[in-house]
């Protein structure tokens, strides 16, 4: 009976780790399109290009479109799973690369997000048609933790000392400064403080709802007034306080 126990025991060992192979080797493109039918139903992803495997892939291009928007891509992805159940996530070009990892952290999860270039952002879905919307790069690293449910603690911030959009004239927003805080909700909050010589100086946030609220002051002389004003009848210039849908 020891003996039937102990070949049982490996008998179970090898299964087990063959099954956890089989997981990981197991194509990409079979798997990654059906994440889909577990995002809430008004995003719509479209994911183009899956190479790889589970355990290391990558994605050409991403499109996202939330309810009635225009899409928006993010590419290229790639991704690799390390041991202990560390997962390292890349966006954009190797060089200038946004970098994500999440791990496991004393019955939490810890997350690390370091800064790059926002040319993994295009638009060419849209209207306007553009490849690269916004221009410029993020330096930096931001950590939040995550546990029960909730978002615990976050620390850090990215910066970058000159952003700008396209529209299709270039259009500078100047010095940028993106910061999270934890307030128990389920995932941080986010703030984005914008500041252009003395003509812009805006603060973007979610305040933990869908809604971005955008306010400070943007001079009616500003590059960006133009393209604003094009928002609606509250997207003054001067003193601006005004909540947004994406």
């Amino acid at each position: 009976m020891k003996r039937l126990a102990i070949w049982l025991g490996l008998a179970g060992l090898g299964l087990t780790t063959f099954l956890i192979g089989l997981v990981c080797y197991f194509p990409a493109a079979a798997v990654i399109p059906r994440l889909s039918l577990f995002i809430p139903s008004h995003i719509q992803l479209d994911w183009q290009g899956i190479g790889g495997t589970l355990l290391d892939g990558r994605v050409q291009r991403l499109e996202i479109a939330i309810g009635n928007g225009w899409p928006i891509g993010v590419g290229p992805i790639g991704w690799h799973i390390e041991s202990p159940g560390r997962l390292q996530l890349t966006l954009g070009a190797p060089q200038t690369a946004w970098q994500l990892s999440v791990q496991p952290e004393l019955g939490r999860l810890a997350w690390q997000v370091k800064g790059g270039s926002l040319a993994v952002l295009d638009a060419r879905a849209t209207p306007l048609a553009l490849q690269q919307p916004l221009t410029g790069r993020f330096s930096g690293r931001l950590q939040f933790w995550i546990g029960g449910g909730k978002c615990l603690s976050s620390q850090g911030s990215l910066t970058s000392p000159a952003l700008g959009m396209q529209l299709p004239d270039p259009v500078p927003l100047g010095e940028g400064l993106l910061q999270l805080s934890c307030d128990g909700a389920d995932a941080p909050n986010w703030q984005l403080a914008l500041k252009d010589s003395q003509q812009l100086d805006l603060t973007l946030s979610n305040e933990g709802t869908q809604a971005i609220l955008v306010q400070g002051y943007l001079s009616p002389e500003h590059a960006l007034t133009p393209y604003w004003q094009l928002l609606g009848p509250d997207a003054g210039s001067g003193d601006i306080k005004v909540r947004m849908l994406p």
